[in-house]
């Protein structure tokens, strides 16, 4: 959650269990959220996180982690439902509590299988294995990135190899929590991924010792998706791409 949800509904902050760990400047903090209703979604009770800004001049200042009124739902949340559909076309999603994925046999899905992995902080990650330039690589999928592919430098060197020359331009990417981090960018015009052609591929190359390849070799965001249909399928650990 951010400020504008803590005070317009005078939720009560916690301390977190290490309330001294700098998140690029913000102290991660807990507040219990007794009711969400999300259309026909009802939370209740969830313990959720809020970042605060570290004192100024004696003062704290709330942390706004979001220009507008948004909640970043987690993992863990998102696989309290048996799937999820992304429809980026018709820009919704369909949460399904209680019924099974099916499809027709007469539509076109590719299935590609997920991983979820923790880190000794109780983090959880979600991981898809995609064919990428004919090479099979397995990537973090951020569903809350509107950009592209964001790989290390190892992995890059050897996706280089099987596409057209690119030219990349030293530039950053930023990342709640994490800060603004060097890279270097470039557009693929046509990128083999998933069976598909992506067309104009943002692409953004990151040291491997990179703060946000530490769990991967890389992530892919939702630019990738912009134009199709995906399924989380987390009761049987499937991702299905129409």
């Amino acid at each position: 959650l951010n400020d504008e949800h803590i005070k317009k509904n005078n939720l009560f902050i916690y301390s977190a269990e290490n309330n001294t760990l700098d998140l690029n400047g913000y102290i991660l903090k807990l507040c219990n959220l007794p009711e969400l209703q999300l259309n026909q979604i009802k939370l209740t009770n969830w313990i959720c996180l809020y970042l605060e800004r570290r004192s100024f001049f004696g003062k704290r200042i709330a942390a706004s982690t979001t220009r507008r009124n948004n909640i970043i739902i987690g993992l863990p949340l998102l696989c309290e439902f048996k799937y999820i559909i992304f429809d980026n076309i018709n820009k919704e999603v369909d949460f399904s509590y209680n019924n099974s994925f099916e499809y027709s046999e007469n539509e076109k899905w590719e299935k590609y299988p997920i991983s979820i992995e923790e880190d000794f902080h109780g983090n959880s990650f979600l991981f898809v294995s995609f064919p990428i330039a004919g090479k099979e690589i397995e990537l973090q999928l951020d569903t809350g990135s509107g950009r592209g592919m964001a790989i290390s430098q190892r992995l890059w060197d050897e996706l280089e190899m099987e596409l057209e020359e690119i030219k990349l331009k030293k530039g950053k990417d930023y990342y709640p929590y994490i800060g603004n981090l060097p890279c270097k960018k470039g557009i693929v015009q046509n990128l083999d991924f998933a069976n598909r052609t992506i067309e104009k591929a943002q692409v953004s190359v990151f040291p491997d010792d990179s703060p946000l390849l530490e769990e991967s070799d890389g992530l892919i965001g939702m630019q990738y998706f912009e134009d199709t249909v995906f399924v989380l399928d987390f009761e049987h650990g499937f991702l299905f791409l129409k």
